[in-house]
C-alpha cells in the first residue's frame, strides 16, 4: 500500500497526463528537429500473396489475382519511359520494382520507407532500392497517369535528391521545393483542359493578385498553380521551356538563374507576368487598384460567381443540395483530413472525418469520402479498417445506419442508391471496374458490367449533357486505353472508346448502349470555338485556342519527320544499320518481353533488396535512458562521442528489418555493439535487441561507497551491461499507437586492478527486468510555406516497472510524460513549448538528475552534489534540457520542466537571401526559457526545488550533423553565463 502522499502526487500526475495526452489538436514544431517527429504508423489491414514478374526494364511485384494490372503494365510502362524522358530530358536509370497494389488506400499500409520523416507524395518513390508504390483505383486511365508521374518523379529524385530515400527529400533552394511537383506533373501529363477549368476554379477562389497567394494554399493548390506557371512559360516563351529549366537545375543552378537563362527574365518578372496572364487567359478585368502586402484590407470579389460562396473556398468540393434546397452538404479537405459538413441554417455540423496519411502530402489519387444525396438520405461511402463502407445519415445529420460491403471489393469509384436497400455501384476488385447492384439485406452483388473496361461515373440523367431522358437505363462513364495502329505484332487487347454508357437498370440484359464518346464533345467544342457558339465558356477560349495551333504544328512536323523517315527506309546506309543493330535488337526485346506470360510469373520468396551503411560520429543514449544507481556508485555517466559503425538490410517490403551497429572505443571508454530484428509483417509489429556496453566508470573522490564489509570501492572501474529486449508496438490510427518492451539488463561493475588492494576486489553484479508501456499520440505537420518548420503536438505518456532479478527483489515504477506544442508564428519564426512531468515510487525510486542538454559535447558536473549510498534510488535519469546549469543541479523522484524556444530562420526566410553555404542557409537564431521544479518526496526534510534560466540559441546542420549553441544565463543577467555545444536540434 503506497503511503497517503505518494497516492496524492501519482493521482495529480495521471490526471494530468491524461489531460494533455487527450488535448485538443493545435498548429505546431521546429523543422530543424530528429526525424522521429514525424514517424507514423502504418495500419496493414491485409496479408497479401505477392507475386514477381521480371523483365529488362523493370520487376514488377503484385498479389495474386491482379494478372490484368501487371498485363497492362508490361504493355504500357516501356512506351511511358520512353515518352517521359522525351518530356523532360531526363533517364530512368537501372531497372524499378514497380510495387502494385490493389488500391491506393491499401498502398498507405506499405511499410516502405515507414522510417522516413520526410513527407511523400503518390505514386512514391523510394531511392533505395529503386522501388516505386502504385495503387490500381479501378481506372486504366488513371492507372496509366500513375504510371507517367512515377516515371518523372523516379527521374527527377535519382536526378536532384541521389541520397535521399524519399520523393519529396528536402530541397535547399526554397523555390525549387514548390516548383517540382507541379514541374512533374507538367512534364508527365501536360495541362489539359480539366487542369485549366480547375485553374481556373483556383482563381476565382483566391481572387489571385499576388504571387505569394499561391503559397498560402494546400499542396494540392500549389502543385495545380505551378503547373500552370509550367503551361505559361510554354506558352509565352519557348515549347521545352520547363525542359529546358530541369537541364539548367540539373547543371547546379537555382531556379531563379535557369528561368533567367531560359526565358531571360527574373523571377519577378516571370511571377507578375504569370499573374498576368490568368487574368488574359481567363477573360477578366484586372483589379486596378493592388493593395500592398500588408494590407488588412478584404479584397473585393472580382466578378460575380454563380457558384455558392461555399464552393469557393479553397479545399471544398462535392457540393450538393438536399432535395428542398434547405441544406447544403459538402466536403473539405484541411490539414490531412476530408470532413464531411452539413450546412443548415447558416450552421455547420460534421458528419464525417476521413483521415488522409499523414506521410503523403497530396493524396490526388484518393477520391474517399464519396458523398451521394438521395432524398431525404446522405450517403457516405469511405473505407472503415481496410473495408468499403456505407454510412447513412438524415438530412438532420443523424447517422442511421452503417453498411460493411463484401471484402472481396477493393474500392468504390461511384455510388447512387436505388432506394434504401438497393445501390448502384461501380466497385474494382483484382484490377477490374464494373457496375453492380447491391443488395443489403442479403449483401450479394448483381453484376451489370463484366468486361476490363474502367467503368466509373454513375448517373441517372445526362440531361445537361444534349443526352435525351431514359428512365429504363443508368448511364456510366467507360473506357479502355486504345493501342497504337502502328503497334501490330502482337495480339492486345481491344480498346473501348471513352465516354458515355448506359445499360439496363435491373441488369435484366448486360447490352450496353454506346451513347457518346469524349472526342466527339472535345471535337464540338473545338467546332462551337471556331463558329463562336456560346457553347464554349469564355474561359476555355485560350486553351482550346492555343491546342489548336499546337496541334496544327505538331502536324506539319510529323508530316516532315514522315517524309525524312520514308526516304532512309527506302535508302538506308551501311553506317545507319550498324549504328542502329544494337537498338533494334534492344527495342525486339523490349517488344518481345511487353507480352504476359503466365510462366514467368514467379510467387515472392523472401530476398534482401536494400542494403546501407553508415560512419559517423555519435553520443546518443541507447538503451542508457535509465542507468542503475548502484551500479554506477551515483554517478550518471554521460555518452562520449565516438565513431559509429551501423548497416543494416531489408526485403524490399521492408517487413522484415536488420541492424547491426559498432561504436569504437573512444580513450578509456569501451565499445558498443548491438544487433536488431523487426518484423512488420502484420498490424502488430515485434522485435528482438541484444546489446552490449563497456564504459568507463570514475567517481568523484571524495563520494565514499563502500560493500557490504564497510571497505571502500576501488577509485576506477567499467560497467559491463547485457541488454536483450522484446518489443512489440501496435497502431489505433496513423496518430497513436501503444508499444510495449520488456527487457533483461545485466551489469557488472568490474573494478580494475590499479593496485593491490583493488586486485582481488569482486565484481558487483546486477540484474533487472525492465518493462516499458506508452502511448505516442503525434500530430505534427511540416509547415508548407517553410519546410523547416513543423505545426501540431506530440504526446507521450510512458509508464516503466522495474524489479531486480536476485536474493534481494525489489520493486520500482515510474510514470512520465512528456509533451510538445509546436507553432508557427509566421513563415519565419517558430515557436515551441515543451512540458515534461515525472514521478517514480515502489521499494526503490528513480532519481531524476537535472542540468545541460542531450548530446552535449563538453559535460559540466556539479561536484560539489554527493549521493548517498544509503538513498533510496534503484536507477537514475538525465531529463533535459536545463540550459545554464551544471549536471546534478537539480534532482528528486519526482520533477517538472518546462522549455519554451523561439527560432527564427534568418536566411531564406526573415532575409529574402541566400549564401552558396547551406550551413549557414539553415541557420536559426532564437531565444529560450527553461523552468524546472523537483523534489525527493521520501525525504521528509526535503523542499520543492527550483531552476530557471534564460539565454539565446543558434542551431543548423553542419556536414550532415546537427550543431547547436546555447547560451545561457541563470536566473538572471547578473549570474555568469554557460555556453553549451551540443549535437542536437
Amino acid at each position: 500500500m503506497l503511503p497517503q502522499k505518494e497516492r496524492q502526487i501519482l493521482t495529480l500526475l495521471f490526471g494530468v497526463c491524461f489531460c494533455v495526452g487527450t488535448a485538443f489538436t493545435v498548429k505546431a514544431q521546429n523543422g530543424l528537429s530528429p526525424s522521429g517527429y514525424t514517424t507514423y504508423y502504418r495500419l496493414p489491414y491485409h496479408q497479401y500473396r505477392w507475386q514477381r514478374y521480371q523483365t529488362s526494364f523493370a520487376q514488377i511485384f503484385y498479389p495474386k489475382d491482379l494478372d490484368s494490372v501487371c498485363r497492362f503494365t508490361l504493355e504500357y510502362f516501356p512506351r511511358i519511359k520512353k515518352q517521359m524522358e522525351q518530356n523532360s530530358g531526363l533517364s530512368l536509370q537501372g531497372i524499378p520494382s514497380l510495387i502494385i497494389y490493389p488500391s491506393v488506400t491499401q498502398a498507405y499500409a506499405s511499410r516502405i520507407g515507414g522510417n522516413e520523416s520526410m513527407p511523400n507524395t503518390f505514386p512514391t518513390i523510394t531511392t533505395k532500392g529503386h522501388r516505386i508504390i502504385l495503387g490500381f483505383e479501378g481506372s486504366y486511365e488513371r492507372f496509366t497517369e500513375q504510371l507517367q508521374l512515377a516515371c518523372v518523379r523516379s527521374m527527377w529524385q535519382h536526378t536532384f535528391n541521389p541520397g535521399s530515400q524519399t520523393n519529396l527529400a528536402p530541397t535547399y533552394d526554397p523555390d525549387l521545393r514548390w516548383f517540382q511537383e507541379g514541374a512533374i506533373r507538367y512534364l508527365a501529363r501536360g495541362f489539359s483542359l480539366a487542369d485549366y477549368g480547375a485553374l481556373h476554379q483556383l482563381f476565382e477562389a483566391k481572387n489571385l493578385q499576388r504571387w505569394t497567394q499561391l503559397a498560402e494554399g494546400n499542396s494540392e493548390t500549389q502543385a495545380l498553380a505551378m503547373q500552370g506557371f509550367c503551361y505559361f512559360l510554354a506558352q509565352r516563351y519557348r515549347k521545352d521551356a520547363v525542359k529546358q529549366v530541369v537541364f539548367q537545375i540539373k547543371r547546379k543552378k537555382s531556379l531563379a538563374t535557369a528561368l533567367r537563362l531560359v526565358c531571360k527574365r527574373d523571377m519577378a518578372y516571370l511571377q507578375q507576368a504569370y499573374i498576368d496572364f490568368l487574368y488574359t487567359a481567363f477573360q477578366v478585368e484586372p483589379i486596378p487598384a493592388i493593395p500592398p502586402e500588408d494590407s488588412v484590407m478584404t479584397p473585393k470579389p472580382m466578378y460575380r460567381s454563380t457558384l455558392d460562396s461555399v464552393q469557393r473556398q479553397e479545399g471544398i468540393n462535392q457540393v450538393s443540395y438536399t432535395k428542398d434546397s434547405s441544406s447544403i452538404v459538402f466536403v473539405q479537405h484541411k490539414d490531412q483530413q476530408r470532413t464531411v459538413w452539413l450546412l443548415q441554417g447558416g450552421k455547420r455540423h460534421k458528419l464525417y472525418t476521413y483521415n488522409t496519411p499523414p506521410w503523403i502530402n497530396t493524396p490526388y489519387f484518393d477520391a474517399y469520402p464519396l458523398v451521394t444525396l438521395d432524398g431525404q438520405d446522405i450517403y457516405i461511402v469511405s473505407v472503415w479498417h481496410g473495408q468499403s463502407v456505407v454510412y447513412r445519415y438524415t438530412t438532420s445529420g443523424t447517422r442511421i445506419a452503417t453498411t460493411l460491403l463484401p471484402k472481396g471489393i477493393d474500392g468504390v469509384s461511384s455510388f447512387i442508391p436505388k432506394n434504401a436497400t438497393e445501390w448502384w455501384l461501380t466497385a474494382y476488385t483484382k484490377g477490374r471496374s464494373d457496375l453492380v447492384m447491391f443488395h443489403t439485406a442479403s449483401l450479394r452483388l448483381k453484376p451489370l458490367t463484366d468486361d476490363l473496361a474502367d467503368n466509373d461515373q454513375l448517373r441517372l440523367s445526362l440531361a445537361d449533357a444534349g443526352i435525351p431522358e431514359n428512365k429504363q437505363l443508368i448511364f456510366y462513364h467507360s473506357g479502355y486505353p486504345g493501342i497504337p495502329v502502328e503497334d501490330t505484332a502482337h495480339e492486345h487487347p481491344k480498346g473501348k472508346a471513352y465516354g458515355w454508357y448506359g445499360i439496363d437498370r435491373s441488369g435484366s440484359t448486360k447490352e450496353e448502349q454506346f451513347l457518346r464518346s469524349d472526342s466527339v464533345v472535345f471535337a464540338q467544342a473545338l467546332d462551337g470555338l471556331n463558329k463562336r457558339e456560346a457553347m464554349v465558356p469564355d474561359y476555355q477560349r485560350y486553351w482550346l485556342e492555343a491546342y489548336l495551333r499546337r496541334k496544327k504544328s505538331e502536324d506539319s512536323l510529323a508530316v516532315l519527320e514522315e517524309k525524312y523517315r520514308a526516304a532512309d527506309r527506302a535508302t538506308p546506309s551501311f553506317l545507319q544499320g550498324a549504328l542502329n543493330y544494337g537498338k533494334d535488337t534492344a527495342a525486339l526485346t523490349a517488344q518481345d518481353e511487353s507480352v504476359f506470360s503466365k510462366e514467368k510469373v514467379q510467387p515472392y520468396i523472401l530476398q534482401l533488396n536494400s542494403l546501407w551503411f553508415n560512419a559517423g560520429l555519435n553520443n546518443d543514449y541507447f538503451i542508457n535512458r535509465l542507468q542503475p544507481y548502484q551500479g554506477y556508485l551515483g554517478t550518471y555517466k554521460f555518452p562520449e562521442i565516438g565513431g559509429i559503425f551501423s548497416s543494416g538490410y531489408s526485403d524490399i517490403f521492408e517487413q522484415h528489418q536488420f541492424n547491426i551497429g559498432y561504436k569504437l572505443p573512444a580513450g578509456t571508454e569501451g565499445s558498443d555493439f548491438f544487433a536488431r530484428y523487426r518484423n512488420l509483417c502484420k498490424r502488430l509489429d515485434w522485435s528482438l535487441l541484444y546489446y552490449r556496453k563497456v564504459e568507463s566508470l570514475k567517481p568523484d573522490p571524495k563520494q565514499v561507497w563502500v560493500d557490504a564489509r564497510g571497505m571502500p570501492y576501488p577509485a576506477t572501474a567499467k560497467v559491463k551491461t547485457y541488454y536483450y529486449e522484446l518489443g512489440l508496438s501496435y497502431p489505433f490510427n496513423y496518430y497513436t499507437g501503444l508499444s510495449f518492451t520488456s527487457a533483461i539488463r545485466q551489469g557488472r561493475t568490474v573494478f580494475l586492478a590499479t593496485d593491490q588492494y583493488s586486485l582481488p576486489y569482486p565484481a558487483l553484479p546486477e540484474t533487472w527486468n525492465i518493462n516499458s508501456l506508452s502511448v505516442q499520440y503525434n500530430r505534427l505537420q511540416a509547415t508548407r510555406k517553410n519546410p523547416f518548420f513543423y505545426k501540431g503536438i506530440r504526446n507521450k505518456i510512458l509508464l516503466d516497472g522495474m524489479m531486480s532479478i536476485g536474493k534481494q527483489q525489489q520493486l520500482t515504477y515510474a510514470i512520465s510524460n512528456a509533451f510538445e506544442w509546436h507553432q508557427p508564428l509566421h513563415p519565419s519564426v517558430n515557436w515551441v513549448t515543451v512540458l515534461k512531468l515525472g514521478y517514480s515510487g515502489g521499494d526503490k525510486k528513480v532519481l531524476y538528475n537535472f542540468g545541460g542538454m542531450d548530446n552535449n559535447v563538453i559535460v559540466r558536473v556539479d561536484s560539489t552534489v554527493l549521493f548517498k549510498q544509503q538513498a533510496p534510488y534503484a536507477f537514475q535519469q538525465l531529463v533535459t534540457q536545463l540550459r545554464g546549469f551544471e549536471q546534478n543541479s537539480l534532482y528528486g523522484n519526482v520533477f517538472g520542466l518546462l522549455n519554451t524556444d523561439i527560432s527564427v530562420q534568418v536566411f531564406d526566410g526573415l532575409f529574402d537571401y541566400k549564401t552558396p553555404y547551406r550551413f549557414i542557409n539553415r541557420i536559426q537564431l532564437g531565444a529560450f526559457a527553461d523552468v524546472a521544479l523537483a523534489k525527493e518526496t521520501w525525504n521528509p526534510a526535503a523542499i520543492w526545488q527550483h531552476r530557471n534560466s534564460f539565454g539565446l540559441s543558434m542551431k543548423t546542420v553542419f556536414a550532415s550533423y546537427p550543431v547547436r549553441l546555447d547560451l545561457a544565463f541563470p536566473y538572471n543577467f547578473s549570474h555568469k553565463p554557460m555556453l553549451q555545444f551540443s549535437l542536437r536540434l
